[in-house]
């Protein structure tokens, strides 16, 4: 075994005692063990902390985590907790799990049982969808499709994403995203709805790669729920395009173990 392997996160090789195991999909997204790549341990961490651990905080995610069950490495049951949240002017934490809502007052440290009316404050990141999209598409593609994937496709794009600080002010050519938080073009609403019950369909947490001529089309879900697309330039005749890679490739997390197909045999 050779100590040195490319890693798809730096875009460069690098010794294997400075990689470390990312999983493309987290576990507590419904991801697997069988999906997973080497990268650069530095830069798995950064990811694990700046793209996977916002998506699964996400509030809207995190209910859809809860409704699968999916426990992640820990084994614990997922929640999500709403700690500014408040009663009349009594402040109270809000949980969400997958035995039903639950309230905790904090100052007397005791569970409210009856009904009343609460006031909670939800934060969502309306980048982190194209983030997470962007470096399940980078992971993935080299999963999926190796060398060609480094040599054909736009993956600095995807990385400068991936790893970007300010995306908002970041000069982005050839990459277009969407994502299930912001409104469709009317020209790209037909295939975004299609890909949307797709993914409904594989009911589980899934990657779809789509070739177009000059494209990659990459759609993403987690839990059998749209998350966004992203949109890349690529050398798409250089790619297989048949058997098992007819028109694209899915790939699919559910229960634990990974299904792939062809995007035709898919649909």
């Amino acid at each position: 075994m050779t100590n040195r392997l490319y890693c798809i996160y730096s875009g460069k090789y690098i010794s294997r005692s400075d990689s470390s195991v990312e999983h493309i999909i987290p576990l507590s997204l419904g991801g697997s063990d069988d999906f997973t790549i080497m990268v650069d341990r530095n830069l798995n961490s950064i990811v694990g902390s700046s793209v996977d651990g916002k998506i699964a905080n996400d509030p809207l995610v995190k209910l859809n985590a809860i409704k699968n069950n999916f426990s992640g490495h820990s084994g614990k049951a997922p929640r999500l907790d709403l700690k500014k949240s408040k009663i009349g002017d009594k402040p109270v934490i809000v949980s969400f799990t997958n035995k039903g809502l639950e309230l905790f007052d904090p100052i007397h440290k005791k569970t409210i049982n009856h009904s009343a009316t609460i006031n909670s404050q939800l934060i969502i990141d309306t980048l982190i969808r194209i983030k997470f999209v962007s470096k399940v598409a980078l992971a993935a593609g080299y999963f999926v499709y190796g060398d060609t994937f480094v040599k054909h496709a736009d993956h600095e794009s995807l990385r400068k994403v991936v790893f970007s600080k300010n995306l908002r002010n970041e000069k982005l050519e050839g990459i277009r995203f969407y994502d299930n938080l912001h409104k469709v073009e009317e020209k790209d609403r037909g295939i975004h709805q299609l890909e949307e019950l797709h993914i409904k369909y594989l009911n589980g947490s899934a990657v779809i790669f789509m070739l177009s001529n000059v494209n990659i089309i990459a759609h993403v879900g987690i839990g059998g729920q749209y998350i966004g697309t992203v949109n890349f330039k690529a050398e798409s005749e250089k790619f297989p395009n048949d058997g098992d890679y007819r028109l694209g490739r899915v790939l699919v997390c559910k229960n634990g173990k990974l299904h792939q197909k062809s995007y035709w045999s898919s649909i």
